[in-house]
């Protein structure tokens, strides 16, 4: 499975760069750190950026099922390159796979928010502008 998608990648455009990428990081239980190791499937280059690429057959090939998402998820946040994407050995078939930074969710959050305390603020003025 893994030769017939580094033939697919380099049929689309891709140079595979490594088989197996580690990706490292640190992450914390109680104060206690804890060293990960995970491994994509490929690191290839296209277009001036690097990707990873998840391979899967299969049902674990959909990227709504669980497993597959929070593993895809993992690369997204740890792995350091420019996009992901996840391919369907069967389908021969590939996915662009973007997650929203916490960074912009927040900052959606935080403009209703001011959104809706302004509108507070003008009804209660409003209310004692009336009541005077």
């Amino acid at each position: 499975m893994e030769s017939k998608a580094a033939d697919m990648l380099k049929k689309w455009g891709f140079r595979v760069i490594e088989r197996n990428p580690k990706i490292e990081y640190t992450w914390w239980i109680d104060g206690e750190s804890v060293d990960t190791v995970v491994e994509a499937d490929y690191l290839v280059r296209a277009r001036g950026k690097t990707w990873l690429v998840e391979v899967k057959t299969g049902r674990a090939a959909r990227p709504n099922r669980r497993e597959t998402r929070r593993q895809l998820l993992e690369y997204a946040t740890y792995g350091g390159a420019d996009g992901l994407y996840l391919l369907d050995a069967d389908e021969e078939s590939l996915e662009l796979i973007e997650f929203p930074s916490k960074g912009a969710r927040r900052h959606s959050a935080l403009r209703w928010n001011r959104v809706f305390f302004f509108a507070l603020g003008v009804i209660i003025g409003l209310f004692y502008a009336v009541w005077d």
